[in-house]
C-alpha cells in the first residue's frame, strides 16, 4: 500500500456551497530517464503518485477516520492506475524511433482510466455515504494493491 494520508494533507478552504464534506485532488506523473548503450536505448520511468494539497480540502466538523478513508481510497486508486502503466510500459517492445510517443500515449491512456475509475468510485459509494459499497471498494481495492506487491510490482 502507499503512503497514508491525514487531514493535514487537505490544505484548501473548503469552498461555501457544495454537498461534499471533502475533496481530493490526486494524481500521477513519471520522470523518464534514457541511456544509450550498445546501440540500444534503456529508458528508466520513476513513477510519481501525489495528491495536490492546495486544492484538496476537508470541514474540519467532519473529519473522522472514516471520511479519510474514502479520500484515502481516492489516492489508493492513482497508485492502482500508476502501477497499471508502468505494468504497460514494461510489457511493451518500444522501438528506439517512437517510445516517447507510446509512453505518452499509454500515460493518456492511463490518466483517463484513473479519471473513470474516480467517478466511478465517487458514484457506487455515492462519495462514501453507502457504507456497504464502501466496503466493498475498500476490500476491491485492497486485494488489487496487494495482487501487485505479491507480484513485486511496487
Amino acid at each position: 500500500k502507499g503512503r497514508s494520508l491525514s487531514f493535514n494533507d487537505f490544505q484548501a478552504k473548503p469552498p461555501q456551497n457544495t454537498r461534499f464534506q471533502a475533496a481530493i485532488f490526486p494524481s500521477f506523473g513519471y520522470d523518464m530517464q534514457r541511456e544509450l548503450k550498445g546501440g540500444l536505448i534503456q529508458v528508466q520511468i520513476v513513477l510519481k503518485v501525489y495528491m495536490i494539497k492546495s486544492a484538496s480540502w476537508a470541514f474540519p466538523m467532519i473529519k473522522s477516520t472514516y471520511s479519510l478513508n474514502h479520500e484515502q481510497r481516492h489516492f489508493d486508486l492513482v497508485k492502482l492506475i500508476s502501477e497499471r502503466f508502468q505494468a504497460k510500459i514494461l510489457s511493451e517492445k518500444l522501438n528506439p524511433d517512437n517510445y516517447e510517443g507510446i509512453i505518452n500515449f499509454e500515460y493518456l491512456e492511463s490518466y483517463r482510466e484513473m479519471n473513470r475509475l474516480q467517478q466511478k468510485y465517487d458514484q457506487e459509494t455515492n462519495h462514501g455515504i453507502n457504507k456497504s459499497k464502501q466496503d466493498e471498494w475498500n476490500r476491491w481495492i485492497d486485494a488489487q494493491l496487494n495482487a501487485r506487491l505479491i507480484a513485486g510490482t511496487d
